[in-house]
């Protein structure tokens, strides 16, 4: 496996040569011309030839984006990071330069709907007086006690042992995007994070409206504090719904893993956790300089980051309208607006090999328990489990990744 701070001789002033598939739309909400996105395809393997005339590198079109888009008040939309599963050079190329990527349609349309029923599945359990099909069922206080309310992030109701969790991890191209993340070979052996999940609903429901449900834009955070320098490991999210400027995405600052520690420390910062947030003096500035929201994605695309990245995610725009939804998801004028705006599920995997025997017992535990972890696969918590939670069979599939 090569080291993760190795230098990579790819050129990635091809990153915005090709877009993708009809399927993405390019970004909206920004005054600058937008990104066009990397190849993300893994059946074709050559791509279109470069026009004439030389675009702009990739890196320089991020600085006239973010330039444009100050004083604006909301991250510009950008997802150049794009790389095929597969393509390990690319993968750490990107990562070593930005400090994230993103794959495409790691689960398919179908598994989005099949993960979306699954997530409802939990919820119904969990909270018996809501109704999937009854929107005015999904009120403020039962979705406010999921785990926390401004960021929409669920914690809660063994979450992270939840049939959808584990049906999101356990995808085929899931597993082989995070081979792709670490250069692993087809029988090196994985371990994902028992992480939970996010869930914002629409404020653009006439159920929803008036009800305070939109999220924060700029909880800016580190999961690595300073008493983890270096390297330590990448954290994912997997898109249920597709997800636009004005929606809300999951927001970077590109290359800010380079700038750990000076995170960890700006303001007279002294985190004595994993958990750091950037509110101190200075890192406002910093923040507004760099972030961009990973827009456009569609259903079933993933992305992952390098835990020293400096990340949020974003709610809904001010002006979101009815039209920008069903833009978004491809859906008829005349539909019925979708209850939930976004749901993700967080997943973070590493090799099976740099956990300890100790470690990995105590993770075994904690899926005959029912209780998850944080980002860090080798990181369990001792949260209190579901009542209604029951421990996999011995030949469930899910126990290869624990």
């Amino acid at each position: 496996m090569a080291s993760p701070s190795a230098a990579i001789d790819v050129d990635l002033d091809e990153a915005a040569d090709a877009a993708p598939s009809s399927r993405i739309v390019r970004g909206t909400g920004s005054s600058a011309a937008p990104l066009e996105l990397a190849s993300s395809s893994d059946d074709e393997a050559a791509r279109e030839p470069a026009p004439a005339a030389k675009r702009p590198r990739v890196v320089d079109t991020l600085e006239a984006l973010m330039r444009s888009a100050r004083g604006s008040g909301r991250q510009p939309p950008w997802a150049a990071c794009v790389c095929g599963i597969g393509d390990t050079s690319r993968c750490r190329a990107l990562l070593t330069r930005y400090g994230c990527v993103i794959f495409r349609g790691v689960a398919t349309g179908p598994e989005c709907v099949e993960l979306e029923g699954l997530f409802w599945d939990w919820l119904e359990r969990e909270h018996p007086s809501v109704d999937r099909s009854r929107p005015a069922t999904h009120a403020p206080h039962v979705f406010e006690a999921l785990g926390y309310k401004n960021t929409g992030v669920v914690n809660t109701g063994s979450i992270g042992q939840s049939d959808f969790l584990w049906r999101a991890r356990t995808l085929s191209r899931m597993v082989e995007a995070w081979r792709t993340v670490w250069g692993l070979s087809a029988d090196e052996r994985l371990l994902t994070s028992f992480d939970g999940a996010g869930v914002h609903r629409n404020p653009c429901h006439p159920a929803h409206a008036g009800r305070g449900v939109r999220t924060d834009q700029k909880w800016y955070h580190l999961d690595q504090g300073p008493r983890q320098p270096g390297f330590v490991g990448y954290q994912g999210v997997l898109t249920i719904f597709p997800a636009t400027g004005k929606t809300g995405s999951t927001v970077v600052c590109p290359g800010s893993h380079k700038d750990h520690a000076e995170n960890c420390a700006r303001g007279g910062k002294q985190p004595r956790g994993p958990f750091v947030r950037l509110t101190a003096p200075g890192d406002a500035e910093y923040c507004a300089a760099k972030a961009v929201q990973l827009a456009p994605l569609g259903a079933g695309d993933l992305v992952v980051w390098d835990s020293r990245v400096v990340h949020c995610s974003n709610g809904a725009a001010a002006d979101l309208r009815p039209e920008h939804v069903r833009e978004a998801r491809g859906l008829p004028p005349e539909a019925p607006l979708p209850s939930l705006l976004r749901l993700v599920a967080y997943i973070a995997m590493m090799p099976r090999s740099r956990a300890s025997a100790r470690q990995r017992e105590q993770r075994r535990d904690a899926v005959r328990r029912g209780t998850g972890s944080g980002h860090d696969p080798l990181k369990v918590r001792a949260s209190a489990p579901s009542r209604h939670y029951r421990a996999p069979a011995s030949d469930d599939p899910r126990w290869r990744l624990v």
